[in-house]
């Protein structure tokens, strides 16, 4: 169990936020450009294309398995992140907040360091 507390399923899946003074739907989309980097990992696949048999038909299937694979490993860090996160305004105030999410979640400094070496 999370040592600073846990949110319920309703906060992670329809709490929205908007504490930057923007209206809600400019918010809404500032915030799908973090998104947009989980999912923009296909340019090492093309750097990679002189290098795999048949390239014309397998790098475009490496590019959209890229895209699923990394939405899917996006959402598997960032829902339990939100699940455990702390208070928004703590997160404003942290110089780097996934540390600080971590740090609040198993309670200690050390261990949060040693979860975000990867």
């Amino acid at each position: 169990m999370a040592k600073g507390g846990r949110r319920d399923a309703e906060f992670v899946f329809t709490h929205f936020e908007p504490t930057s003074g923007w209206p809600d739907g400019w918010a809404f989309m500032v915030g799908l450009l973090h998104a947009g980097y989980a999912t923009s990992s296909t340019g090492m696949i093309i750097s990679m294309c002189e290098e795999v048999r048949d390239p014309s038909t397998q790098v475009p299937k490496a590019m959209v398995a890229t895209i699923f694979i990394n939405t899917f490993a996006g959402l598997l860090f960032l829902i339990p992140l939100v699940f455990v996160m702390p208070d928004i305004s703590e997160l404003v105030l942290a110089q780097q907040p996934v540390p600080a999410i971590i740090k609040s979640a198993v309670g200690s400094p050390g261990a949060a360091i040693g979860l975000c070496v990867p």
